[in-house]
């Protein structure tokens, strides 16, 4: 097969995912790498896979004044008319199917929307900023920053929703992730567990007293619930 893939990912597990994925697929497939020429490819690199690489401009300036209004139009408009450009020429190119994981300023990405060739989406998570109560804005700000602050989040969860449910067909990670995506999007998703490096990972019956985390040691990765529950033990 002629597989296209597009990600915009940060480093980290998503990222981690991607890599043994696309390292699998490159045994038996030709595969083409479609991403922007910012991508951070500095963790698990995924070029040395792929056949071809083509990369395209999507750059956020940086701003000093008025820095989340400009992100906000950066994603509304100029990020959504880079994926335009990557959709057109992944449609032309003769592609039997598009792996697609997420853009990490909207989660599921436009990309999406402009695709006529089959796409599978691999749904990490949800956009945990506008479905979780953890993320609730709550700081105490002028009433104009937190009406902008509202609209802003009910976009993002437009833009989100719209470009999932686009998807020909989404993957997930666990029955909780798969939960979400049906409650979120109200779109049906396969669960396909990432799998383990048998060359690398082996079984082990010792026993030890030692707690694994995996994550980093932040809010949004449940550091602070970790040590609250060590307290516990």
């Amino acid at each position: 097969m002629k597989i296209a893939v597009f990600h915009n990912l940060p480093p980290g597990g998503a990222k981690r995912v991607l890599y043994e994925e696309v390292r699998y697929l490159s045994q038996k497939h030709t595969v083409d790498l479609f991403e922007f020429k910012n991508t951070d490819e500095g963790f698990l690199d995924i070029k040395k896979f792929c056949k071809n690489v083509y990369l395209h401009e999507a750059a956020l300036k940086k701003r000093t004044n008025f820095k989340r209004l400009f992100e906000d139009l950066f994603i509304i408009y100029t990020l959504k008319n880079a994926h335009k450009d990557i959709a057109d020429k992944i449609n032309k190119g003769g592609y039997d199917c598009v792996l697609v994981h997420p853009d990490k300023f909207t989660q599921a990405p436009y990309v999406l929307r402009y695709l006529s060739v089959p796409s599978v989406y691999y749904c990490h998570e949800w956009l945990r900023i506008v479905y979780e109560k953890e993320y609730y804005f709550k700081k105490k700000v002028l009433f104009s920053k937190l009406v902008f602050e509202k609209i802003s989040r009910f976009v993002k969860k437009r833009i989100d929703s719209q470009n999932a449910r686009a998807a020909t067909k989404i993957l997930t990670n666990s029955k909780f992730t798969q939960s979400n995506i049906k409650k979120a999007y109200d779109k049906d998703s396969i669960l396909l567990y990432p799998g383990v490096d048998a060359n690398t990972f082996k079984y082990s019956v010792k026993k030890t007293s030692q707690i694994l985390f995996i994550g980093n040691n932040t809010f949004e990765n449940g550091f602070e619930l970790l040590n609250s529950a060590l307290k516990m033990v």
